[in-house]
């Protein structure tokens, strides 16, 4: 068992709402990580779509309906599904583990 793991702790925004998109900048980041020689490659949490946050969370539950629950939705990953298929198949590409944080309502 080796002792050290080249780790790539993602800071990064996703495309908001827009899972195509997002997951395409998964690709570029995860090759310049493993162009590093990173093993390991972490993603925020709910990078796919978008995290919602507390400020988000407070403004719709006393505001109008937006949609904004129904796009989130939209844009998230099924699991299984096609979008996780592209992600393995990205890690298998490059020789690495990844951990890509999705939502799922």
């Amino acid at each position: 068992m080796r002792a050290l793991v080249r780790v790539a702790c993602v800071q990064a925004e996703p495309v908001l709402f827009d899972r195509d998109a997002t997951l395409a900048k998964v690709e570029r980041i995860v090759g310049e990580a493993a162009a590093a020689k990173a093993e390991l490659v972490l993603f925020p949490e709910t990078f796919v779509p978008v995290y919602p946050t507390n400020r988000w969370a407070r403004h719709l539950a006393h505001g109008p309906d937006t949609g904004l629950f129904a796009r989130l939705l939209e844009q998230s990953v099924d699991v299984p599904g096609p979008d996780v298929d592209r992600l393995a198949a990205l890690a298998r590409e490059h020789g690495l583990w990844l951990a890509v944080g999705g939502q799922r309502a």
